[in-house]
């Protein structure tokens, strides 16, 4: 309580400030604006004045406070207590409201005590009620290597399920997060530990197909590619788990990456071969090149194509018989994959069929 209250007090002098300075700067610019543009020089000089006058809270205060919520954050029966307080989860509004402080290293802290709400099943849809994605990919643009390791973890956080990797592609983060591959600390030294934590972010949000073929789309692959092979041995490991991930949902990055696909793999619609030898490009970019008249391409269109319709209904019933439902394709044991082959020989059968009759 005592802690709530202070910090409670500081969010409030912080607001005042920016009343205060707001209200100065508008009676500044009316000052500037009186006799017809020409200014009144008394109260231009009365409102530089007040202006001058103001004096923001104390920021080494401000960050001692967030340096002490940061450490009871880190517990997750003090967490609950923190969320209980005021029975209105007042206290961690009142972190946000100085993780958007105008001050860097303010900011970073209160990104850095908020950034462990986000583990929590209740922290996670409080946050992203008040839109706070948009937040935690400005801080990962800090110099501080805390702030942007705090930030990248909380953004990991937010895709652990399907909505919060929803609302992580809408804030635009994605883009961001591959940039931190990349992440520097003050001294423009490469920094280790937010990059690992961007690299398990990215794995979280590849968890779908959507997620999974725009990180591909905007250079994760090709960047985690060459992370594999770093001497940095605490970002290799993590660099190629991610980019199984990546190819487990993407496979038309596992066609380019490996030359092949598994019979368990299953493609959807955008699927498309971007050519052997050539360098990763996303289905838009092939759209916008010059079509290449020399290579034979394939199109299968069911809704034009009466024939391929009826075939696929063929084979959705065969499927059926022989078994294979969304439970078996879900699983990666001997018998389902038994199972996939068996309905993958069928399909080949029916194709054969189909050619002989065109």
């Amino acid at each position: 309580p005592q802690l709530y209250e202070v910090l409670q007090k500081y969010c409030n002098s912080y607001d005042k400030f920016l009343e205060d300075r707001e209200k100065a700067s508008k009676e500044l610019e009316v000052a500037k604006e009186a006799n017809d543009g020409a200014g009144d020089k008394d109260l231009i000089k009365k409102a530089e004045e007040a202006l001058d006058k103001l004096d923001m809270p104390d920021l080494r205060l401000g960050r001692a406070i967030l340096e002490a919520c940061k450490s009871c954050a880190e517990q997750g029966n003090v967490r609950e207590k923190m969320r209980e307080e005021k029975g209105d989860g007042s206290f961690f509004k009142n972190i946000y409201r100085m993780m958007k402080h105008e001050d860097e290293i303010v900011s970073g802290m209160g990104c850095q005590a908020l950034a462990n709400c986000a583990y929590d099943v209740f922290g996670r849809p409080m946050l992203l009620e008040w839109g706070a994605i948009g937040d935690f990919v400005k801080c990962l643009t800090y110099k501080d290597v805390d702030t942007q390791l705090s930030a990248a973890r909380a953004i990991g956080n937010f895709a652990i399920d399907s909505h919060g990797r929803k609302k992580v592609r809408e804030c635009n983060a994605m883009s961001p997060l591959v940039s931190q591959l990349q992440a520097k600390d003050e001294n423009g030294k490469d920094a280790i530990e937010p990059r690992r934590a961007a690299i398990l972010a990215i794995g979280k949000c590849a968890s779908d197909r959507t997620s999974a073929v725009e990180l591909c789309d905007i250079g994760a692959l090709t960047q985690l590619l060459s992370l594999m092979d770093t001497h940095w041995k605490q970002l290799g490991q993590v660099a190629e788990d991610a980019v199984d991930r990546l190819l487990q949902k993407s496979q038309s990055a596992k066609l380019w990456l490996r030359g092949e696909v598994d019979f368990e793999d299953m493609t959807a619609d955008g699927w498309f071969d971007m050519g052997v030898g050539k360098p990763y490009t996303s289905l838009k970019d092939l759209q916008e090149e010059k079509e290449n008249t020399n290579r034979e391409v394939l199109l299968a269109n069911k809704e034009t194509d009466n024939k391929l319709k009826q075939l696929l209904e063929q084979i959705e019933a065969d499927c059926k018989e022989l078994g294979l439902t969304q439970t078996v394709l879900d699983l990666r044991d001997a018998a389902s994959t038994k199972i996939k082959m068996a309905v993958v020989e069928k399909i080949e059968i029916g194709r054969a069929s189909c050619r002989e009759r065109v």
